[in-house]
């Protein structure tokens, strides 16, 4: 089985080079030539743990095109991980996937039926749009989108706790390739694999993640509460995630949540339930959730703004194991503390802090670098 993958970013990349590494034929598409020249030419450095060794490893399986058409006539499973940047009022924007579906339309009716696969985030009932709009083309639409966390996207994808996939085709025979492909990469063979239709599975997605961000503000507001009464936070929050009901897994006191996915997961959940407008249905915990992660934030600043110490954050990026800065709330308050007076000491990789130096021009922000632990 040939597989094509079109959008070769952070996420796309990794999914090829384990594709490769298990002995598939990968057709990679993106329309950053910079990406797929990098990979031609062995000038990839990417900071995705194993990453750069599995796509040196496994080069050879990894066919670069730039031609799109090569991709949707040599492959049968044609995997996106196209972008879908977020709208000012918290939908997603689909119109990269829109062309992509366009240029299939347009490569004109296929002998072998095709499966495209959306992995990118989406709107609910947007993969049902798409499939009315392509199938008359020989082309089924799944949905199988990823639960990946940034600096750990292969051990996430190899060994996930569950695998998500929307079709409409009640008989799911239209995901025999896809499963197939799944089960000879994961390495967790106790992983279940959750088979709904599309709709179903698009909810599933965007849920999960906004109830990941309701578990953390509620263990940082429920941990500002305990340390405004001089209790423990950590004490009390282990001693509730003990009970198997909540679990401690996102349970813990520290930063508020941020990163690519979990910020704009949660403002599309509450546009999509807002703009329907269901009766007896309000998603304004969603709204809640954002403001109480932003007030966690000033308690933070309150409690260090006084310090008479240097006050110093290893490592910016919303997570230690990526080299994202999006949403990082680490940054939000060394900036805040920084504007405000506080001498602030940033240790980093350095180009992380070629990145921050460019971009923050203040005085109290000291760097020092440090080398990657990954």
């Amino acid at each position: 089985m040939n597989i094509g993958v079109v959008g070769c970013g952070k996420l796309g990349i990794c999914y090829s080079a384990i594709f490769a590494k298990y002995g598939y034929k990968v057709y990679c598409y993106d329309i950053n030539s910079k990406i797929l020249d990098d990979i031609e030419n062995d000038t990839y450095n990417y900071i995705e743990l194993g990453l750069n060794e599995m796509i040196k490893t496994n080069k050879n399986n990894l066919i670069i095109t730039r031609n799109l058409n090569d991709v949707i006539y040599k492959t049968n499973l044609i995997i996106t991980f196209i972008q879908t940047p977020s709208l000012e009022y918290g939908a997603y924007n689909h119109s990269y996937i829109d062309n992509f579906i366009d240029n299939c339309i347009s490569f004109g009716y296929q002998n072998d039926k095709k499966t495209i696969v959306i992995s990118s985030t989406v709107m609910p009932n947007y993969c049902s749009t798409i499939h009315s709009k392509i199938k008359d083309y020989n082309y089924n639409i799944c949905y199988n989108p990823s639960f990946i966390s940034q600096g750990s996207i292969i051990a996430n994808i190899t060994c996930p706790d569950m695998i998500l996939i929307g079709n409409d085709n009640s008989d799911n025979s239209d995901n025999s390739d896809l499963i197939e492909l799944h089960k000879s990469i994961i390495k967790n063979k106790e992983t279940k694999f959750n088979i709904m239709n599309l709709l179903e599975a698009e909810l599933t997605k965007i849920s999960i993640n906004c109830y990941i961000t309701m578990k953390i503000t509620y263990a940082n507001l429920l941990g500002d509460l305990c340390k405004s009464l001089n209790c423990n936070p950590s004490i009390v929050l282990d001693a509730i995630g003990s009970d198997n009901r909540i679990g401690n897994k996102y349970f813990n006191y520290g930063y508020g949540f941020g990163g690519p996915c979990l910020p704009r997961d949660n403002k599309a959940l509450f546009y999509f339930t807002n703009n329907n407008k269901i009766p007896n249905i309000n998603f304004d915990i969603c709204h809640i959730i954002d403001q109480n992660n932003k007030n966690h934030l000033l308690y933070q600043f309150d409690n260090l703004k006084e310090s008479k110490e240097p006050i110093e954050f290893k490592y910016i990026t919303y997570k230690e194991t990526s080299d994202i800065l999006e949403e990082s709330q680490k940054l939000l308050l060394a900036i805040k503390l920084a504007e405000y007076g506080k001498k602030v000491i940033i240790y980093e990789r350095p180009e992380i802090i070629t990145i921050l130096k460019n971009k923050y021009s203040i005085s109290n922000l000291n760097f020092i670098n440090i080398y990657p632990s990954i």
